[in-house]
Formats: structure tokens, sequence, C-alpha cells
């Protein structure tokens, strides 16, 4: 990763913004399902993209941080140019997720392939990133 890194850097980097903007104030919104003919989706303002988890991801579609996790990683392709330069706190309902934005590491090996492409986007569009927890909706049963 720092290899891909320093052949394509340019070596101009810009300052951050001063204040952590949360997904929220942005209107970055990811979320996905883990189950066989469903996926992901990421929305930015006015913009979205979606898609199917591949059939070749069928082994993954059991581990949710990986598919939590993906969809982050996705949006910051998409829209890396939009969100240089900035700091963003995302919010999660997935703790794992929450401790792997903010401490960028894992001990899964999918998860930190995913990491890496993550941290080269990041260092790419010269954009920090944390994570807070929250609750996810509740479900009772009656």
């Amino acid at each position: 990763m720092w290899l891909q890194f320093f052949k394509e850097h340019n070596g101009v980097s810009a300052f951050h913004e001063q204040q952590w903007t949360t997904n929220a104030d942005l209107q970055l919104y990811s979320d996905s399902a883990g189950r066989h003919g469903l996926g992901f989706g990421v929305v930015f303002q006015n913009q979205w993209a979606e898609e199917r988890w591949p059939e070749s991801w069928r082994a993954l579609l059991s581990d949710i941080t990986v598919l939590e996790l993906f969809p982050i990683v996705e949006a910051l392709f998409v829209w890396g140019t939009k969100l240089a330069n900035k700091k963003i706190m995302f919010h999660c309902d997935n703790m794992a997720v929450v401790h792997i934005l903010n401490h960028l590491s894992s001990k899964s090996d999918k998860v930190m392939c995913l990491v890496r492409v993550l941290t080269l986007q990041c260092l790419s569009f010269n954009i920090l990133i944390k994570a807070k927890n929250v609750e996810g909706i509740k479900k009772f049963c009656l």
C-alpha cells in the first residue's frame, strides 16, 4: 500500500479542514445487507450508488464486518474528490466497523484488505476518518 502511494503521490499536501464533519452533515450514508441476492448502497447528497453482492462473494456474506465496511470504502472511491481535505466522523451501528475505522487495523485478513484500500484512498485525497457508534434499531419479539 505504501509503495503504491509513494509512486503516485505528487508530494503536494493540503491542510485538513479544522472541524470534524459528520457523515450526516455531508449527507453521506451507507448500508448493506448480508444475504444472497442483496447488496449495499451509498448515498452522498443527491447522488447514490448501489450493487448486489457478486456471486463470487458468497463465502463473505456471513461476514457482516466486511459487508458494512465495503460501502464506506466505495464512497471514498466514488466521491473522493468531493471529500478531499475533510475530517469525516462516521456514525455507524456496527461496533467492529467503528473500531476498525478508529484504529485502521483488524485481526481479519479479509477486513485488512479493505482497510489497506481505505487507507490508500484517504492518503490520496487527504481525508482523515474516525467513527462513533450509534445504536441501531432494536427489534422486539412478542
